[in-house]
């Protein structure tokens, strides 16, 4: 059933040999995953793990644009997801096109809730670092431009830890390690399958005190033969 759902998809048919070798349940997992923002889009440094505001102070709000890529080891064609969103205090959401050039499109949309577990003050008075882990969950959908009928949906939960490191007076360096672990549902109209894959993003944000960050992200949903996503992003905060 996975198989003829890539197909129908009609995308990277041929690069699911290997994949396909899998249980079919993980392939499913993988490609829901991967089609909706969580997947495609990469992680990025949120207000909270920049450490600005404090907890318990005012809502911060940032608004992003992401770009994320993905390909199959010897396939020349990308797929490429441009992404535009935002976090207003807690609460993060997404909205984005993916596709590559001999495939449909996909519509994407996402929602993200971001809770503060644990902060650590870091470093010296004069040059502060804030240490912090976090838990994400995450809710996505993304739905094929050349059949409706073809649509996947996905749920995960990260547990972000990152650095918040002054970079002179007015910007912060902020590296971080996001384990998750999340599950996926694909649907062609004529079938279905699920299942669960973990997951490693990694990234590192470079925050000034306006609020203009520059990002780079990368994650890897766990895939015998699957690729890794990798993006940029900015953000302009208030």
């Amino acid at each position: 059933a996975t198989l003829a759902m890539a197909a129908a998809v009609g995308f990277l048919a041929a690069s699911t040999t290997n994949a396909a070798a899998q249980d079919g349940s993980d392939v499913a997992a993988w490609y829901a995953m991967t089609f909706t923002p969580y997947g495609a889009l990469p992680p990025l440094v949120t207000p909270r793990m920049v450490g600005t505001p404090p907890i318990g102070s005012r809502a911060a709000r940032a608004f992003e644009i992401r770009y994320g890529r993905w390909s199959f080891d010897g396939d020349a064609d990308d797929f490429n997801t441009f992404g535009i969103g935002g976090h207003a205090g807690d609460l993060g959401f997404v909205v984005g096109y993916g596709k590559c050039g001999g495939c449909d499109g996909v519509i994407l949309g996402g929602v993200d809730f971001e809770w503060v577990l644990r902060t650590s003050n870091m470093g010296t008075a004069a040059a502060p670092s804030l240490f912090s882990i976090g838990l994400r969950p995450a809710l996505g959908a993304g739905v094929f431009t050349g059949n409706a009928d073809v649509y996947t949906l996905s749920g995960a939960v990260d547990l972000p830890i990152s650095v918040s490191v002054p970079a002179g007076t007015t910007a912060h360096v902020v590296p971080f390690l996001s384990p998750g672990f999340g599950v996926g549902f694909l649907s062609d109209g004529s079938g279905s399958d699920s299942g669960a894959r973990a997951s490693l993003g990694a990234g590192i944000g470079l925050v000034a005190s306006n609020g203009l960050g520059v990002h780079l992200g990368w994650r890897r949903i766990f895939l015998v033969d699957g690729p890794s996503t990798l993006g940029i992003a900015l953000s302009f905060g208030r």
